[in-house]
């Protein structure tokens, strides 16, 4: 039999009573021939308490619920209240409390034993879903509080109903509906299912915007998320409803307006009216904008670390210009970097206003707690299943016991996210128990792939080679054995006269150091086509480098490169046009990296400035120099919180000059095309041209073949949109220009030669792949063939 939670409760204080009278006048008959008081007959004393069964709830939760205690004395109030606190735990259908007397050495009259017998729900033994289809059910189980194996809740299924609901209203299901059904397996085991009528996903009717004047519904619609359907073709947004877009608008329309003067504007609810269809929503966004203010007298108060010009530098809050909130959060944030470098960790600094109404301005006061100085304690690193602690360590500008710092704090997270060995990094931190002033800190990190096995065949429809058909294998791993090691072996074959191999190994922090060192490997034999003619060629080459930090992120190297080649061919041939012979030379580079992560940037710049000197004293048969200046730039384009796309700009300009009198060889001039400069061009196909005779016999076989320049430039630009985050899957816009400048000609941007296009970009466990179709612009600006790219690899 069961009961709802009042009507028991209700039951069980009528029987309390009752059920106590049962040993007082079991007590009365023992004690015929003993005077009792009257005071002895109306009190019992509690000796124990037992519960009888429950089979999944411990003993120990139920006692701990009880207000009643042994050897106090018992009252029907107070056992009514534990059957209460029992009742409240939510794991029993049926409560209830019996006394019987107490037995035992000492034992006196009117001393009782208290038994609570108690039903427990049925525990939870499976749950199913029915009508589920946008969501995976793994991924509502996870967000259930109702579990398999657990005492069934009601409190917890009703919460349950709204998440599932409230998941689906995040996809755009603004009318979904979710129910539950208990399928009874046994008397102590239940089956739930959740069920859900989807309904259809709601478009956004009208937007509208009540309450501006300074801007236009134009104007804040182009700011908005929520975007009507007609309008569905914008870049953010969504055709669909979706309640956290909602949200956000409110709160991006607030900061819009505060960021433009009107400090004291209000958003209020918006309106959502469903259609008559029931197939979109409209809204309506109230605002009111109360009136613009610029920024009036700044003063500061309380504890001072810096001369009042010092702060006024500081904050950059001029007065007279508008009000912008944005101005004032980087002004809190420079004040409380500026105190937590000092060690000033707990610093409380509040912007106090003053809005004068009449004068249009705002004054603020700035109230500046600085509380006491803050050390590093202990710094603990979990996550890194194969990174080793060192690795992370080596990167921290923090360490046990210095002066807390907020600039290096945050430095140390970067340059932990800078290594590209992890999905996600966070400095946790916890305040000691003992010594409040001593913070210590957890490094939580997540990790994620960072090498590539490849075996494939592929086919190249031409280019430097004659081969068509080829297959190759690639290890490649950014953080081998988790020590930080960049490890490299690859090798391809097609035929007997085209395969080849090579192997890299660099260390960036030799011995946690600074320094860096490295070489690499390679042997190669291939038939290549050099200005239309076949050549057999063999080539081995070595080279050994060393760098450091210099100051900050400024590195500098000095390489040294080695190569031996030797190319035949059945034809006459000019020795300029043939490459055989052993090159020396030495390359000194400075490079600048100040990127968020060093295998896939997002924000951040790069320069590198290198000079190669070949030949000369080095010894070799090959003199010449070659300076070359590389620069990249990474800027984010947050289109919404949880979008965000970045552009790239990078380029290349180099020079090739005489060293000790000769000049460079003709293979090593510069052509531009393929895959890695010009994509929408054929691989050096962009080179100053001449006349050449194929044979001395015969002066009507002429054609015009690249010779290559002596300067090149190359520019380059990049938008990316994340397409699926969580497969790393990216889209690119992407253009280039460039040109190859022959000897006698000035350097100039005109008649740059120009592609546009789109691609994918995919990490995969395998590697990150490239796909690129990439369109040349030819003369009059008209789009020419596309090419399509497709590589592996960084």
């Amino acid at each position: 039999m069961s009961c709802s939670a009042q009507a028991c409760i209700t039951r069980i204080w009528v029987s309390v009573s009752l059920i106590l009278l049962v040993p007082l006048l079991y007590t009365a008959r023992l004690s015929a021939q003993t005077e009792i008081s009257s005071e002895e007959e109306s009190s019992l004393r509690l000796m124990m308490v037992e519960v009888e069964g429950h089979v999944r709830v411990e003993t120990s939760a139920i006692l701990s619920q009880l207000g009643s205690e042994v050897g106090a004395t018992l009252t029907p109030e107070g056992v009514a209240e534990d059957i209460r606190s029992i009742f409240g735990m939510g794991f029993f259908s049926e409560v209830e409390a019996r006394t019987v007397p107490f037995v035992g050495v000492g034992a006196r009259s009117g001393d009782v034993k208290l038994v609570f017998k108690v039903v427990e729900k049925p525990a939870i033994v499976g749950i199913t879903f029915q009508g589920f289809s946008e969501i995976s059910s793994d991924d509502v189980l996870e967000k259930l509080r109702s579990k398999v194996f657990s005492i069934i809740s009601e409190e917890h299924l009703i919460q349950d109903l709204r998440t599932i609901e409230q998941m689906h209203k995040e996809k755009g299901y603004f009318l979904a509906e979710a129910s539950y059904l208990l399928q009874r397996q046994s008397s102590n085991e239940v089956h739930v299912e959740f069920r859900l009528v989807l309904g259809q996903r709601l478009h956004i009717g009208d937007v509208n915007v009540v309450g501006n004047q300074h801007f236009s519904d134009a104007q804040l619609l182009d700011l908005m998320l929520s975007q009507p359907y007609d309008r569905s073709e914008a870049l953010v947004g969504s055709p669909y409803y979706l309640e956290a877009a909602q949200e956000r608008d409110e709160q991006f329309l607030a900061y819009h307006y505060q960021d433009h003067g009107y400090a004291q504007v209000k958003v209020g609810t918006t309106l959502k009216e469903l259609s008559r269809d029931q197939r979109s929503l409209d809204l309506t966004f109230y605002i009111e904008e109360g009136i613009q203010y610029d920024f009036g007298v700044v003063s500061f108060s309380g504890e001072l670390l810096f001369s009042e010009a010092q702060l006024q530098e500081m904050v950059e809050l001029p007065e007279g210009e508008v009000f912008r909130i944005s101005q004032l959060r980087q002004a809190l944030e420079d004040l409380a970097t500026s105190y937590g470098d000092r060690g000033y960790a707990f610093a409380d600094i509040h912007p106090e206003t003053t809005f004068h109404p009449k004068e249009r301005k705002v004054d603020i006061e700035w109230q500046i707690r600085r509380g006491k100085r803050a050390y590093f304690g202990g710094i603990d690193i979990i996550g890194n299943t194969k990174t080793r602690d060192n690795v992370i360590r080596r990167e921290l500008s923090i360490g046990e016991g210095d002066l807390y710092s907020r600039t290096k704090l945050e430095e140390s997270r970067l340059q932990v996210e800078r290594l590209g060995f992890f999905e996600s990094v966070k400095f946790v931190r916890k305040v000691d128990r003992k010594k409040d002033h001593i913070l210590h800190y957890t490094i939580e990190v997540v990790e994620k792939s960072t090498g590539q096995i490849q075996a494939s065949v592929g086919y190249t429809p031409g280019g430097y080679t004659d081969a068509s058909w080829f297959g190759q294998g690639k290890y490649d791993e950014q953080n081998q054995g988790g020590e930080g090691w960049n490890l490299g072996l690859s090798a391809t074959y097609s035929n007997a006269h085209n395969y080849g191999g090579k192997f890299h190994f660099s260390n960036p922090r030799v011995w946690n150091s600074l320094w860096s060192a490295g070489f690499s490997l390679e042997q190669r034999k291939q038939n290549v086509v050099v200005l239309g003619f076949d050549l057999l060629e063999r080539r081995s080459s070595l080279n050994i480098f060393g760098g450091r930090t210099i100051y900050e992120k400024i590195r500098g190297s000095v390489g040294w490169e080695v190569s031996r080649t030797r190319q035949a061919s059945d034809l006459y041939l000019s020795d300029n046009l043939r490459m055989s012979g052993d090159t020396f030379g030495v390359v000194f580079s400075l490079s600048r990296r100040d990127l968020d992560n060093y295998l896939d940037p997002t924000e951040g710049n790069m320069l590198r400035l290198s000079k190669r000197f070949v030949g000369g004293p080095l010894g070799g048969d090959y003199d010449y120099r070659e300076l070359e200046v590389e620069g990249a730039y990474y800027h984010p384009i947050l289109l919404s919180p949880d979008y965000k796309t970045h552009v790239k700009l990078s380029g290349e300009v180099a020079q090739l000059s005489s060293y000790y009198g000769s000049a460079p060889p003709f293979f090593q001039r510069y052509r531009l095309g393929g895959p890695f400069d010009l994509r929408g061009f054929a691989p050096n196909s962009i080179s100053p041209r001449f006349v050449f005779w194929k044979s001395p016999f015969d002066y009507d076989e002429q054609a015009y073949y690249p010779k290559g320049g002596d300067r090149k430039l190359v520019l380059q630009i990049e938008y990316y949109l994340p397409l699926i985050s969580k497969a790393r899957i990216k889209a690119l816009l992407f253009a280039d220009a460039g040109r190859v400048y022959d000897n006698d000609e000035s350097f100039t941007l005109k008649r740059l030669h120009a592609d546009v296009g789109f691609g994918l970009r995919m990490i995969t466990p395998l590697g990150p792949f490239r796909f690129e179709w990439a369109f040349p612009i030819e003369k009059g600006g008209v789009l020419g063939p596309y090419r399509f790219v497709f590589n592996v690899g960084y």
